[in-house]
């Protein structure tokens, strides 16, 4: 589901009681993210975050990189401390920096070579672009 899809549930399950809008981070805002989304939380505000877990982030363990999904994910940040930003989808606790890089990363999501390799089948030609730097 989108960020506009994601907004526009909210508002019609909530028969317009509840608004949402959406703050885009790249590219990226001088802000400490954990006073800004506090400062949100203090006025009843609920934050949704979008994060691209492409980002590969310092730090991260590989147990942790293995279960990490592939993709954009969505989730709700129920409070943020001294230890990193709350989050939802799953219930954890994410390190600032990680967050924070996964928050400003550029709208592109990186499409592994074996899935567009499935879904175009043997009957294509993949010569034009098997010397472009994107497909190595």
């Amino acid at each position: 589901m989108t960020t506009d899809g994601i907004l526009k549930a909210v508002e019609t399950l909530s028969n317009g009681r509840v608004v949402g809008r959406f703050f885009e981070f790249y590219p990226p805002r001088r802000v400490d993210i954990r006073y800004w989304l506090a400062g949100w939380m203090r006025r009843g505000v609920v934050p949704m975050a979008t994060l691209n877990y492409q980002k590969q982030v310092r730090g991260v363990s590989d147990e942790e990189q293995a279960h990490l999904p592939p993709d954009w994910h969505h989730h709700m940040v129920y409070g943020v401390n001294y230890e990193g930003v709350n989050i939802t989808n799953p219930i954890s606790t994410m390190k600032v920096d990680h967050f924070k890089t996964r928050l400003e990363s550029e709208s592109v999501i990186l499409v592994p070579r074996g899935e567009v390799l499935v879904r175009l089948g043997e009957s294509h030609d993949l010569e034009p672009i098997r010397g472009t730097p994107e497909w190595q």
